[in-house]
């Protein structure tokens, strides 16, 4: 190696080193979402309790008052994903300078004001996301819309506000099944950003990866994203407060993955071999800093 590609090499190392580089845009592969509306007093309609919608084209957080009409409709659903291996691969053990977990956002509020706050927690129990969707026609087979589908004992799809696999039941908590199983002591808050026409809602998960509990909860278990305060329900008839994403299932993250899929892009610490080799090199050339020489 000359000297020039030498110091062309070590431009890019301080380059790394001041801001490090930031890997490509790694898709978030796993997720679905929970919900914990009972559904009516005919026994015939079990409400989303029992439902999986891991096959669905979108992911949602929702706190929604019921009506007077259906006050039973009175529920919260909550997202849950899980970031994907070629994150972990690529992280290895090192820290992170930066972590940024990103969703297109599909609905805010139609409209309405949002006024509560969206955060996301490390998982304290895995889950199955399962592949429960609702076909385009009856009678369909392919995945990527807005339903989910029951899980019965003989067809445990995966995970539903009561059981985190189709079978097995969440820690209970009170009316809260899902409470104990996420760490309510670590919550990221999300921020909503328009960009280009484009509004995603991302969450800084910074301090979380580089704490190694709560790093290791999120590798092993995911992420549940959810409003933070969503069993305070607004007023009966108000408007429910929800923001929808688009799911990697979806149709349009299927033609244009670069816009819609939810991702996590990640900036590394630089190990410190890398420094010493830099500063070695440095050394060796006898390069010294302008003005001194």
């Amino acid at each position: 190696m000359n000297r020039s590609s030498v110091l062309n090499w070590i431009s890019a190392g301080a380059l790394m080193l001041g801001t490090a580089a930031l890997a490509p845009a790694d898709i978030i592969t796993c997720d679905t979402y929970i919900d914990s509306y009972a559904g009516t007093p005919d026994p015939f309609i079990p409400g989303n309790q029992e439902m999986n919608y891991g096959g669905s084209a979108s992911i949602k957080v929702v706190a929604s008052p019921g009506s007077t009409d259906f006050p039973e409709a009175t529920s919260s659903v909550r997202t849950l994903i899980k970031l994907p291996d070629s994150f972990w691969s690529s992280l290895g053990v090192q820290a992170v300078d930066s972590t940024i977990l990103s969703f297109r956002v599909r609905n805010l509020n139609s409209g309405n004001p949002f006024t509560r706050t969206v955060s996301a927690y490390p998982m304290l129990r895995s889950f199955v996301a399962g592949t429960g969707f609702q076909p385009t026609t009856p009678g369909g087979t392919t995945p990527g819309t807005m339903g989910g589908v029951q899980n019965t004992p003989e067809n445990p799809i995966g995970a539903d506000w009561l059981t985190f696999d189709g079978v097995h039941a969440w820690g209970t908590s009170g009316t809260d099944n899902s409470t104990s199983d996420h760490d309510l002591s670590n919550p990221v808050v999300g921020v909503v950003n328009t960009d280009g026409g484009i509004t995603t809602m991302r969450w800084d998960l910074t301090t979380l990866i580089n704490d190694p509990g709560a790093r290791d909860n999120i590798h092993n278990n995911g992420l549940m994203i959810k409003i933070t305060d969503d069993l305070s329900f607004p007023s009966i008839n108000d408007p429910q407060q929800f923001i929808s994403f688009y799911s990697y299932e979806g149709a349009l993250a299927k033609t244009n993955p670069s816009t819609y899929y939810p991702v996590v892009n990640f900036t590394v610490v630089p190990e410190p071999t890398t420094i010493a080799l830099i500063g070695i090199t440095i050394i060796a050339l006898g390069i010294r800093p302008k003005g001194r020489r």
